[in-house]
């Protein structure tokens, strides 16, 4: 059986419906609680989009990261 992790490092997405039953929107939320305090400023300032290696496309950034912990 593929778990949501592996389904995410294999196609830089996974299926959340199923994951949000088993609670981990909450989990997601007090993780990212407990992780704010160290957040850093992220700003990429890219011209133009710029097109992911899933075939997404983004363009510049302004936010705020910090490193997942166990739910992420």
């Amino acid at each position: 059986m593929t778990t949501l992790r592996q389904t995410w490092r294999e196609q830089s997405r996974a299926p959340l419906p199923a994951a949000a039953e088993t609670g981990l929107w909450g989990e997601l939320a007090a993780e990212a609680t407990r992780c704010e305090p160290v957040a850093v400023n992220r700003h990429k300032r890219r011209p133009g989009l710029l097109v992911m290696h899933d075939g997404s496309i983004t363009s510049s950034q302004r936010c705020r990261v910090h490193p997942g912990g166990p739910a992420l």
